[in-house]
């Protein structure tokens, strides 16, 4: 498996070559991330989950970017010691993975 476009769609910086489609969650995920290194922890979680929800409404529910999205919202809350919000969230992007990981898995 060719893993070059996987780290491509990873990037979640916003960059020129952004349309429309991924500009809108990444400027969000990046203020989400400033805030959090900030400090400012119930905006980086508001911006954490607007992120998520623009993606997801953007690219579909079961998007690997929302798995990379959903496994930095649950990284955000594990720093802050509130496990029980980072489970869910963790469980939900290996859900994601593993279906995204079996659609590419050659029929043996």
């Amino acid at each position: 498996m060719n893993i070059d476009p996987i780290n491509k769609a990873m990037n979640t910086t916003p960059s020129s070559a952004d349309t429309e489609r991924t500009l809108g969650w990444k400027l969000i995920l990046e203020s989400a991330k400033v805030g959090e290194k900030k400090g400012e922890y119930e905006k980086a979680e508001m911006l954490y989950e607007r992120a998520l929800v623009m993606a997801a409404h953007r690219l579909g529910d079961d998007n690997i970017i929302v798995a990379h999205i959903l496994m930095q919202f649950a990284q955000f809350y594990e720093s802050q010691k509130k496990h029980d919000k980072a489970s869910p969230l963790h469980a939900r992007a290996r859900e994601i993975l593993a279906a995204y990981t079996l659609a590419f898995m050659p029929n043996t």
